[in-house]
């Protein structure tokens, strides 16, 4: 998943502020009273970061990533520099695979038990034993009925009444995945004869395609700029709040699901540091403020009562039942077909 919610952005400002000031904790250099983070612009709300500084005087350092790709190669390139990751479940086991992260040591994390089951032991963690399940959710149409058609499924999305009104995730493996479904592939194509489809359907595409956007794609729809998209939860949810009006689906040809974890690096600076964050965001009170910040499924079982009705009957967060029972993860590709879905969207974003 990715997300990038606007009114979390003080969060965002804050640490870039004190990472400016504090530079040094920045780099590394054992425990010194601060934390550094790398993940998604955005996914801490700014209430949460104050919070927890508040309580425990451990300053905020913050790296914003704009893909689950960015953070593994900022990770593989400064393995010692971060003390928290945050990211996709299958970034998560390609960094599990590295020896990239470390083993938790449960004693540490007396809130641990408050995780909700139904999120853990996944493909890319099944003993737990690195992961902290943080959000959970799954990309969805969204489109205005006064300047769109309705939508249904992602191939409604090559209409040609929506030329130059459409924005997509710059996703390279959700939409090229998506796409591969609308032809009747697998979200996790691997034949390279079907991923050619896949680049020249999008490249069909391309006359409809306003912009691609994975930090904001919501504003385009407020805004007007864009009649139809598509999105993760949280971004549609966003939209929602701010235009009513505006309606949302769940793809026909299947839904896609993701949890997004976090975990500590095999090299972090202030390991101590990171337990304390883990344990203060294992709270059930902290859990829920964080999930209603950040618009996703919350991943722990003790915050349910402190979630609003509002939060949990919003239906771009928690879509109707029997929408996502037979949803997919984005799995672990190979070398050899990672690249191909590296090209093939190189060639889709320059046609």
């Amino acid at each position: 998943m990715r997300k990038n919610i606007g009114k979390r952005l003080t969060a965002v400002a804050l640490s870039a502020a004190l990472c400016g000031t504090l530079l040094a904790g920045c780099s590394g250099g054992g425990e010194n009273g601060v934390i550094n983070v790398l993940t998604y612009e955005g996914y801490f709300p700014d209430n949460v970061v104050q919070k927890f500084t508040e309580e425990t005087g451990i300053q905020w350092q913050f790296t914003a990533a704009s893909s689950n790709e960015e953070m593994y190669d900022k990770l593989r390139t400064s393995p010692d520099m971060y003390d928290i990751v945050l990211c996709g479940d299958y970034m998560l086991d390609t960094m599990v695979q590295s020896d990239m992260l470390l083993a938790l040591d449960k004693e540490k994390l007396p809130n641990y038990g408050n995780l909700n089951p139904d999120y853990q032991s996944k493909f890319y963690d099944p003993d737990n034993t690195y992961t902290v399940p943080y959000a959970a959710g799954s990309p969805v149409l969204i489109y205005n009925p006064e300047t769109s058609p309705a939508l249904s499924s992602f191939s409604d999305l090559w209409d040609e009444s929506l030329a130059g009104r459409v924005v997509l995730l710059d996703d390279i493996r959700v939409i090229q995945g998506f796409t591969a479904q609308s032809l009747g592939y697998d979200l996790n194509e691997t034949d390279p004869a079907k991923l050619e489809e896949v680049k020249n359907r999008l490249i069909e595409l391309k006359p409809n395609i306003k912009l691609f956007d994975s930090n904001t794609p919501h504003n385009a729809l407020v805004s007007g700029d864009a009649a139809a998209g598509f999105m993760f939860c949280s971004q549609a949810a966003t939209a929602l709040a701010e235009n009513p009006n505006l309606q949302i689906a769940f793809p026909s040809e299947g839904a896609g699901f993701g949890i997004d974890c976090i975990a500590i690096p095999a090299e972090a600076p202030n390991v101590d540091n990171a337990y304390t964050f883990l344990n203060f965001i294992l709270d059930g009170e902290n859990s829920a403020m964080a999930s209603e910040g950040i618009l996703y499924i919350s991943c722990n079982q003790a915050a349910d009562a402190y979630l609003s009705d509002a939060f949990k009957s919003n239906p771009a967060v928690y879509p109707p039942d029997g929408v996502l029972s037979d949803a997919q993860f984005i799995m672990p590709l190979d070398d050899a077909t990672t690249q191909i879905y590296t090209d093939n969207w190189t060639a889709i974003k320059n046609s």
